[in-house]
């Protein structure tokens, strides 16, 4: 009786993990899962040495509140880059693929522990997206097809769930998170003097204690139509393969929208490469070089090369 229990508890899983995955040939998911894993391997090898260069709780030997020894915080820094560089090397080749993405789980999940509670928050994405990856590593159809249904799931429950925390915060409705940020920095009224300067300028000659408040209809519409359109993209991203590919085309575009002012380009990053795991094939092939290309960049500018893009 206890294993029939299972044997169903088992198959809702599997056919909930499914949901998102069309109909399709086992060459067209392979592909899907194989590009994806190259390219995320590349990306948070990149984002580890981001977090090494500029994250407090290593550059300035600082720690989490679970460590007492802060003199150690010096070496953790280029032990970690390296872990991650020799896990993620490990990963692209077949052979060692489990035993790779098994050690990036481990080495990601002591990234988390040693940085608490400061540590980025896309570090949670990135270590979960790390966590699918390690459990269906195998080539066969079935692993790969849960592979590719787990990440676009998370893909889904992260854009889904950014818009339903901005309605519990509260502070979308009259745009007073929007304009806060518009008025201390300087990224975002960067960006947004383009379309409104006027209220850019109000906003940035406001006193330290505000009040941060639009009085454009503009600033209201953009604000308010965030968390709309990340809830609602979330929930198209569940339809038919035709609503699908739109809806993933929406949801990177608002992405890249959203990544322009917070610069938070690691995080837009992964989210794009999830994203692009619901776009056609005919699409995913013009897609694939970037997932090469982006994390480049990202490392070169994390290592100070490509200068001024504010990374966060």
């Amino acid at each position: 009786m206890k294993g029939a229990e299972v044997g169903r508890r088992d198959g809702y899983a599997d056919r909930l993990l499914r949901f998102t995955e069309p109909a399709a040939d086992e060459g067209f998911v392979a592909r899907y899962v194989t590009t994806f894993r190259a390219g995320f391997l590349l990306l948070v090898s990149a984002q580890m040495v981001h977090f090494v260069f500029h994250d407090r709780y290593y550059l300035a030997f600082e720690r989490g509140p679970l460590w007492a020894a802060r003199d150690v915080g010096g070496m953790v820094g280029p032990l970690m880059v390296f872990a991650v560089f020799f896990c993620a090397a490990a990963a692209l080749i077949p052979r060692f693929r489990g035993a790779g993405l098994t050690g990036l789980v481990w080495v990601w999940g002591f990234h988390i522990f040693w940085g608490f509670p400061h540590v980025a928050n896309h570090a949670f994405l990135m270590f979960f997206a790390l966590l699918g990856l390690a459990f269906f590593w195998r080539d066969s159809r079935e692993e790969q097809a849960l592979a590719l249904g787990g990440l676009r799931w998370l893909a889904i429950i992260v854009l889904f769930w950014s818009g339903v925390q901005k309605v519990l915060y509260g502070q979308f409705f009259q745009g007073e998170f929007l304009a806060q940020r518009i008025a201390v920095d300087p990224r975002y009224s960067e960006v947004f003097s383009w379309i409104m300067g006027a209220e850019v300028a109000r906003l940035r000659a406001l006193p330290a204690d505000g009040p941060f408040v639009f009085q454009s209809v503009l600033g209201l519409v953009l604000s308010n139509v965030t968390y709309m359109a990340e809830i609602a993209l979330g929930l198209l991203l569940l339809l038919g393969p035709g609503v699908r590919s739109a809806a993933w085309a929406g949801a990177a575009l608002l992405v890249v929208a959203v990544e322009v002012g917070a610069r938070e380009f690691y995080f837009g990053a992964a989210m794009l490469q999830m994203l692009v795991l619901f776009a056609p094939r005919k699409h995913h092939r013009l897609w694939a070089p970037v997932f090469a290309v982006v994390p480049i960049l990202l490392l070169l500018a994390s290592l100070g090369l490509i200068p001024g893009l504010g990374i966060t």
